[in-house]
């Protein structure tokens, strides 16, 4: 609840010096932070899309990170400006978010916010870019990837980004403060990695009706093995460069199949089908797939989902055993403190 300081994000970088791939060729942007914040080049980042009513339902996310010590950059969309309460704004700017308001258009009006994400016939961004939203519709869930393209472009190769589901995640440690994370970066190919976390081992790609039906249906020619895990689209991270390179082919797949006009609104079928079809080791980088309850993101949501016989259900803490049964907070496989819980809503009533 207290203010955030913002002379702790002064890192010294600076944004001349930041030599980010292919900018040439990149797009003008419009769009702004509020409230004249700026980023902080040499952090580390933590983005997402997330426009909310209320105060509570930044706290989950926004505030439970800041509660961890994390001093570095949280970076969102919220929605246009006229909408923002004024405890919102509050909020956020106490916290040095940097809220980005932005205007779109949909062809269906009155779609609730969750809607909006995933809603086919898609939505334009109305005051984004300079020279104006050349993509046409898309659901937002897609259009929050040009957000993510525009905010990596900020920060210095050094640092490292993690895109998130903003609804339903929160954190109990810094993410970039785990072990294996920070000794990784200190090797010399460490900026090739791409972190990305898988669901519950009960649910694979062909198992899954939903997953099966993202990429069957948008992806028919394309090979694709039924046995591989489902890598959630809520998170991912890496370096500033491996977050391009990903956040590019999501875009340039977006671009190639056009799964929303085909009644797949969803980004987890490009997401997942760039993995499985190799396209990211042609783009250089090493795909890193986290089991779930390994790594910084444990995204627990199937854990009680239709993929799960019957005879395993359970309660997290005497079942899965993935819940301390005195402080509550959710644990990896190893019984350490997960440091980004993902999904939880599916838990709320534990």
């Amino acid at each position: 609840k207290e203010p955030f300081p913002e002379v702790a994000l002064l890192t010294g970088a600076r944004k001349k010096n930041l030599m980010v791939p292919n900018e040439e060729k990149r797009k003008a942007v419009a769009a702004k932070p509020l409230w004249g914040f700026r980023h902080d080049p040499g952090s580390d980042a933590v983005m997402g899309l997330g426009f909310y009513p209320s105060v509570a339902q930044f706290q989950y996310f926004v505030g439970s990170l800041r509660k961890t010590g994390f001093r570095g950059d949280i970076v969102m969309a919220v929605g246009p400006r006229k909408k923002l309460k004024r405890k919102v704004e509050e909020y956020l700017r106490n916290q040095r978010v940097l809220s980005y308001p932005f205007e779109y258009s949909c062809s269906q009006k009155g779609m609730s916010r969750r809607r909006l994400l995933a809603t086919p016939g898609g939505c334009v961004l109305d005051d984004w870019y300079v020279e104006g939203d050349s993509r046409g519709p898309r659901p937002l869930a897609l259009a929050r990837y040009e957000m993510y393209e525009t905010w990596l472009r900020q920060y210095s190769s050094t640092s490292y980004a993690l895109v998130l589901d903003t609804r339903d995640t929160f954190f109990q440690r810094d993410p970039f403060a785990w072990p294996d994370l920070k000794r990784r970066r200190r090797d010399p190919d460490h900026a090739k990695d791409l972190y990305v976390y898988e669901e519950n081992g009960h649910k694979t790609v062909g198992s899954c009706r939903w997953n099966r039906g993202w990429l069957k249906g948008c992806f028919p020619n394309q090979p694709s093995d039924p046995s591989a895990p489902v890598r959630c689209s809520g998170s991912t991270m890496g370096s500033r460069d491996a977050m391009l390179t990903y956040v590019d082919a999501m875009l340039a797949a977006s671009d190639e199949f056009m799964c929303h006009r085909k009644g797949i609104p969803s980004d987890q079928g490009y997401h997942n089908f760039l993995i499985l079809s190799g396209r990211h080791e042609q783009n250089g980088l090493r795909v890193v797939s986290n089991k779930r309850g390994h790594g910084v993101v444990h995204t627990i949501g199937a854990l009680n989902g239709g993929d799960v016989p019957m005879a395993e259900l359970g309660p997290l803490d005497t079942k899965w055993k993935i819940r301390d049964p005195v402080k509550g907070f959710i644990t990896n496989e190893d019984g350490t403190m997960s440091p980004v819980v993902h999904q939880w809503d599916r838990w709320a009533s534990e």
